[in-house]
């Protein structure tokens, strides 16, 4: 099995709880993309966080989440599809027992329970498994979403094609691409593949890192925040959560003459 995580450089330093999950998983192999990386002068940053682990590196300078995320995915399912890509700030406990539990192709993580009308759950064994429904187009928010996912476990090879949503965010300014859910990006990427729900169990502690500073501009982040999902949208061929996002941009911009 290969255990994979994804982080900016500026949060290298969260390997100290991924550490955690390597120590109990014992993994075959790691996998490890750091964004933000630009030159080989911080090699010797990457290598003194990494080095123990021998990984496989995935390194660039794309300034987004969905970059890395769905490049170890892709990593992932090209050698077999057995692999856990937990957030970096994320340790799983009692991993194996859980696993073992759940006899699905694939199930994501969650650091607690979601609801909602997108939301059923059954019971297996001890275990409750809920299910998230990826497409909702005329829903008011996440209307191609992945759902939960502070872990994604894959046991086997999906026909996941990363390739039109990787070119797609990265043709974008990294100033839209950047504050897109990589929830977001990876359920086009199931939708696309067909899939229309996804397991999910609660079983993540999530220590979050506060690294990224509250915006002192909302108004100005929900206009980025909207152009770049209607340009995810509308590249992607979703066009009800597209002309949403058109007309929420085109608001947010007059706010931001009028009221900045």
């Amino acid at each position: 099995m290969i255990l994979a995580t994804y982080l900016p450089l500026f949060r290298i330093h969260e390997l100290e709880i991924f550490d955690r999950n390597h120590r109990e998983i014992k993994p075959d192999e790691v996998a490890i993309c750091v964004d933000y990386y630009h030159t080989e002068r911080q090699m010797p940053i990457v290598e003194m966080y990494t080095s123990r682990y021998s990984p496989h590196l995935i390194l660039g300078n794309w300034r987004n989440r969905t970059s890395c995320l769905l490049r170890l995915v892709d990593y992932i399912q090209r050698r077999g599809g057995d692999g856990l890509i937990v957030d970096s700030d994320v340790y799983i406990p009692n991993f194996h027992q859980l696993d073992k539990a759940l006899d699905l192709p694939f199930y994501h993580i969650a650091e607690g329970p979601w609801g909602g009308p997108r939301v059923r759950c059954e019971k297996r064994g001890q275990l409750e498994v809920c299910y998230w429904r990826v497409r909702a187009l005329w829903a008011r928010t996440m209307q191609v979403f992945a759902g939960p996912k502070q872990a994604i476990r894959y046991r086997e090879r999906l026909n996941l094609d990363v390739e039109p949503v990787l070119k797609t965010i990265e043709a974008m300014d990294p100033l839209y691409a950047a504050p897109l859910a990589d929830e977001t990006t990876l359920g086009i990427v199931y939708d696309k593949a067909g899939i229309r729900e996804v397991p999910f169990v609660v079983a993540a502690k999530h220590d979050r890192h506060r690294s990224d500073p509250a915006s002192t501009s909302p108004k100005l982040y929900g206009e980025l925040r909207a152009k770049a999902l209607w340009r995810l949208f509308k590249s992607t061929g979703y066009a009800p959560p597209a002309a949403r996002y058109l007309v929420t941009s085109l608001y947010y911009s007059i706010l931001t003459v009028f009221k900045p």
